[in-house]
């Protein structure tokens, strides 16, 4: 009977319960945290703001955190158990996490918490680097996007500068490999690193790019040493994962992603006497060999170079023993087919050419001969526009020249008025591997450095729509400053 009278209740039961709102029952509020990034080895420190707290002492504090996507509590990771929270940021760059703050009140268990993101960074992660030497030594300097200059990382950071000339800067994200020795003599691999390339005129450095520990310096860069280590040109395509190549003393080498632990491999076979500029399209390197008068074309695992583009078999250019000035790529090299544009001399003639590099075949478009009176032949620096002209400088004075079907034309005048007593350098059009006009994540810039008397001066011009026949370059662009003669730059990308 016990039985049945307890089940007729629960059937009658009309379920008239009041369940109020945690919110109600713990009136607290939390504010002061929102969505952010931490730079790897940083002390962070945060202090929200809470109202409707009591006493502390009736409380529990707990912060925690998580990867982003994990389901569950297998990966979750306690940071403190106190109202502010400080705490090492060690976490893996490039990884999400999820940051939560929980405040719960011990008499009854009801909590209230706050959840943000934050993604770990590196603190050279966005920002540019300024390759630049004094007295034959070459270091780097690092511009924040809050534009403060970090100068000389290599001698804050202990280690020798390059010997000889600035050359390039490479950046290789998350693919590179390190081999160790243990103290025991076990080795130890690290994988999915990302490293800087410094490159100068003598030597060749490999950094980690978070925090600047150096793994590989000169002959440490090779399975087997070369005689001279003078590299002039480094290619990794981070966007798809090409690379590395490297010349060295006029030869490529490659570092094949098949058991490679950092090191370049022997120099391909048939590369002796090649240009320091090259053409990058897709898989393969195009280089001129200035002994043969020829442009040859190879891709990582291959172990030597095949003839491409043979000068002395056109009918433009057949009998002329061409001397390669600049060979200037045209874009970024996420195509099937590049076009490139090579100015060249033979004697005191010079001649501008307009190529077209691809896997199937090559095309010579326009062989145009030079007047002697030309800006164009008497500039110091040049760099293409992925369309179809070219900026070219002497001194202070930045010009272009127009290149098409029917003729050239070159700019009359400066672009910009560079002050007196600076004299430009180096300059490079940057854009996106895989963003169009419009779309999200786009840019379009021109970066120009200048030397002067106290020190060197990066440009950052803001292009116009690259589809325009005349480039059109931003009246105030952004402008950073610092010590020592710089001749290449690198821009990582901003927060």
């Amino acid at each position: 009977m016990l039985i049945l009278l307890l089940c007729v209740a629960c059937v009658d039961d009309p379920g008239n319960y009041n369940y109020k709102d945690p919110e109600t029952i713990l009136p607290i509020e939390i504010s002061g945290l929102s969505d952010t990034t931490f730079k790897i080895l940083e002390t962070i420190s945060l202090k929200p703001e809470i109202k409707g707290l009591g006493d502390e002492e009736n409380y529990e504090f707990t912060w925690y955190s998580y990867p982003v996507g994990n389901i569950g509590y297998s990966l979750r990771d306690t940071l403190g158990r106190e109202r502010n929270l400080t705490f090492k940021m060690e976490y893996a760059v490039g990884e999400t996490r999820a940051l939560v703050f929980e405040v719960k009140e011990k008499k009854t268990g009801v909590f209230v918490n706050k959840k943000i993101t934050f993604r770990s960074i590196a603190e050279f992660s966005s920002g540019y680097l300024v390759l630049n030497e004094e007295n034959n030594t070459t270091d780097v300097d690092f511009i924040y996007p809050d534009e403060r200059v970090r100068e000389n990382l290599l001698a804050e950071k202990g280690i020798s500068p390059l010997s000889g000339t600035a050359v390039k800067i490479a950046y290789q994200d998350g693919s590179y490999t390190h081999q160790t020795e243990n103290e025991d003599g076990t080795l130890s691999l690290e994988e999915g690193l990302s490293v800087w390339h410094l490159l100068s005129s003598e030597d060749m450095i490999t950094l980690d790019a978070s925090d600047l520990t150096l793994y590989k310096r000169g002959n440490e860069q090779f399975y087997t040493a070369p005689d001279v280590v003078a590299p002039s040109n480094l290619y990794y395509c981070n966007d798809l994962g090409v690379g590395p190549y490297l010349m060295n003393n006029g030869a490529i080498h490659s570092s094949g992603s098949s058991g490679s632990i950092g090191k370049f491999g022997a120099a391909k076979l048939g590369s002796e006497n090649l240009f320091s500029e090259w053409v990058e399209c897709w898989y393969d390197i195009y280089a001129y060999d200035m002994s043969a008068n020829t442009f040859v074309a190879t891709v990582m695992n291959s172990i030597n170079l095949q003839p491409y583009l043979s000068l002395s078999d056109l009918p433009e250019t057949k009998g002329k023993q061409l001397e390669m000035l600049h060979l200037l790529q045209r874009g970024i090299p996420a195509s099937s087919a590049i076009n490139a544009y090579a100015l060249m001399r033979e004697g005191t003639i010079s001649y501008l050419a307009d190529i077209t590099f691809k896997a199937s075949e090559s095309s010579l478009n326009r062989f145009i001969e030079l007047s002697s009176d030309s800006q164009l032949v008497q500039a110091d620096v040049y760099a293409a526009h992925a369309e179809n002209y070219i900026w070219f400088a002497k001194g202070n004075q930045l010009q272009y020249c127009q290149v098409n079907d029917a003729d050239m034309f070159e700019s009359s005048g400066s672009l910009y008025p560079f002050p007196q007593g600076e004299t430009i350098t180096w300059m490079q059009q940057i854009m996106p591997l895989f963003s169009s006009l419009g779309s999200e994540g786009y840019y379009n810039y021109l970066l120009v450095l200048t030397n002067g008397t106290e020190g060197w001066k990066l440009y950052r011009f803001e292009l116009s729509d690259p589809s325009k026949l005349t480039p059109q370059l931003d009246p105030n662009p952004k402008i950073f400053s610092g010590k020592g003669f710089a001749r290449y730059a690198l821009w990582l990308g901003d927060e």
